[in-house]
């Protein structure tokens, strides 16, 4: 059964076969009771599971970052044991030496996953059920929002897109962008909630929307950067065709964002401000791709997203493409009325930016921001292209009339992902992942010392480091003098030794340096000297016994940040509970 459930074609015929049985079960229920109507929460549901049960499989992804995540899962869980509630360093990773790569990564989907493991579920399948959770759950949320702003029957057209969006399937079955997935549950949310408080400035709404950012920046910053400029124009269109407009509205979106930064300063702050010390500081960002590799995937004509090598076929999606040239034949002919036209013709704009930002012309745009490096793959923007194709495919639906017509368009989308509803192949996971990733290691090597590595590839580099390091069976090296160790513990933030030292030395404890790591010799602090080939970690002592303490302290950016985080939260919450006068104050002196 395993041998079956593996096989690629195998897969997509077993998808094929409940998707028939789950259409004609569906017929069935409505032929034997044509005045119940299915609830389309209930139908989204269906379809969702049935696109996703294969990621259950025993084993990890063949490729993807599915093992990738799993051991830098086990990092975050055991940073969180060991009291550490905002993770930074992975002590384990980068040849056992360590590297803060959970500073630079999402948190979100790493939090989640481990309340998962928590409760009992293997680090392995936290993460699966992170990914079919979070995948099913977008379609509601993008239902929520269609159906608030354009009706139910929109509502269903726009999640069934946006759930099979090309991009979003390569995400969650060949990727596992853990961070990525995640991202597209609270896109259609702060797109709702901005909504609602230009509607009617409630105490929830405010709440809602700025907690939707903050976690839609814990999933993903480069989404959100791309997201937000988009939701600030939708905010001011649906202000501007109120009726009755009062800036206290728009305001109070805008104070939703500003909370929304203001709470997550002790995230986002630290990881701009030291990503200086790191590989990441020297990356640009890159893989552009021709413009037909966007249209259409040359592999099983058409209808498969990934290459036999593990390649991805990056396309917008064949009827969403469909969808946008109908948006703009209905435009010309007039179809709609003037702010269903405008909002349109916004998410036409949006569709073609992000859509010329991925091609190569765009190239000098991207480097005149070092800011946008963060997206490393300019193809991350098929996220928002996936959310505003789906956003066009629901005001088209407007005017398509005949149900029937919009079942078999919503049919057809869903049926032509289907050899997408699964990795292509499930192995085994690796006995030691901490050795067996090497994408992990030396990706956070202070990059001033690159030089003394020589001209070698990156990819070399990492290879000769995994090879090469000493961390884990030898945590402490003399470099000048003798002696010998105890090692008392050593936690992902904390080490503990006993040192006794025939002569004076120099003493190495194999951890690469990053701002905070502190030495105490005797409870007395030690200067560190990190000038050696990899960064790490050099301080003498005296000859004698003495106990050392490396331990890693908040910086002071970061004990910053964190002191403006917890100043937002007290701001919040003032704001909250005084909301009534401070929207009363603002209309007075603001009249329209």
């Amino acid at each position: 059964m395993l041998n079956i459930l593996n096989n690629a074609y195998h897969l997509a015929y077993i998808n094929f076969a409940l998707v028939i049985i789950a259409s004609l079960l569906i017929l069935f229920y409505r032929y034997v009771y044509p005045k119940r109507k299915i609830h389309p929460v209930l139908m989204i549901i269906i379809f969702s599971l049935i696109a996703s049960w294969s990621v259950f499989r025993p084993g990890t992804y063949q490729s993807g970052d599915l093992r990738t995540h799993t051991v830098q899962l086990m990092s975050f869980y055991d940073n969180l044991q060991q009291g550490n509630l905002f993770p930074i360093w992975a002590g384990q990773l980068c040849g056992g030496n360590g590297c803060p790569v959970l500073e630079f990564f999402y948190t979100l989907p790493y939090y989640i996953a481990s309340f998962f493991h928590f409760v009992g579920f293997s680090y392995l399948t936290s993460l699966k059920i992170l990914l079919a959770a979070s995948f099913i759950i977008s379609g509601l949320t993008m239902y929520l929002w269609a159906k608030d702003e354009f009706g139910k029957k929109a509502g269903i057209v726009a999640s069934v897109f946006y759930l099979f969006a090309p991009y979003h399937l390569i995400d969650f079955h060949f990727r596992a962008g853990i961070g990525e997935v995640l991202s597209f549950v609270f896109i259609p949310l702060v797109f709702l909630f901005a909504k609602k408080i230009i509607e009617s400035p409630k105490i929830k709404y405010i709440l809602g929307l700025t907690l939707s950012i903050s976690f839609l920046l814990m999933s993903h910053s480069s989404t959100t950067a791309a997201v937000l400029p988009i939701l600030f124009i939708y905010a001011l269109i649906n202000w501007y065709y109120k009726k009755k407009k009062l800036i206290s509205e728009l305001l109070l979106f805008v104070i939703a964002l500003i909370f929304s930064a203001g709470l997550l300063t002790y995230y986002w702050l630290p990881a701009l401000s030291e990503v200086r010390y790191t590989w990441y500081g020297l990356w640009t960002v890159g893989d552009f791709r021709p413009i037909w590799e966007y249209l259409i995937s040359p592999a099983r004509y058409g209808l498969l997203f990934q290459g036999n090598h593990g390649e991805y076929r990056l396309i917008v999606g064949y009827f969403q493409l469909i969808a946008v040239i109908a948006s703009i034949f209905l435009i010309l002919k007039s179809k709609f009325d003037k702010r269903m036209e405008r909002l349109l013709i916004f998410f036409i704009i949006f569709f073609f930016l992000f859509f010329f930002m991925m091609t190569e012309s765009s190239k000098p745009l991207w480097e005149s921001f070092s800011v946008l490096n963060t997206f490393l793959m300019v193809w991350r923007l098929l996220i928002p292209i996936a959310f505003i194709t789906s956003a066009i495919a629901a005001i088209v639906s407007t005017k398509i009339k005949n149900d029937y017509l919009l079942t078999l368009i919503c049919f057809a989308t869903i049926v032509i992902t289907l050899l997408n509803w699964g990795n292509r192949k499930m192995v085994e996971p690796p006995t030691n992942p901490f050795y067996a990733e090497v994408e992990n290691y030396t990706e956070y090597v202070p990059y001033k010392n690159i030089n003394s590595l020589g001209e070698l590839p990156h990819a070399s580099i990492k290879y000769k480091i995994v090879t090469t390091s000493k961390a884990r069976s030898i945590p402490i090296e003399f470099i000048n003098g003798n002696g010998s160790y105890f090692q008392i513990t050593r936690l992902e933030e904390k080490h503990e030794y006993v040192l006794k030292d025939n002569v004076n030395s120099l003493i190495q404890e194999n951890t690469y340096y990053f701002p905070g790591w502190k030495v105490y010799v005797d409870n007395l602090a030690t200067p560190i000297n990190y000038n050696n080939a990899f960064g790490s970690i050099r301080f003498s002592v005296n000859k004698g016994v003495h106990k050392v303490i490396v331990v890693l302290e908040d910086s002071q950016i970061r004990r910053i940040s964190k002191y403006i985080s917890l100043i937002f939260i007290v701001l919040l919450l003032v704001f909250l509970f005084s909301l009534k006068r401070i929207i009363s104050l603002i209309d007075k002196v603001f009249r329209i």
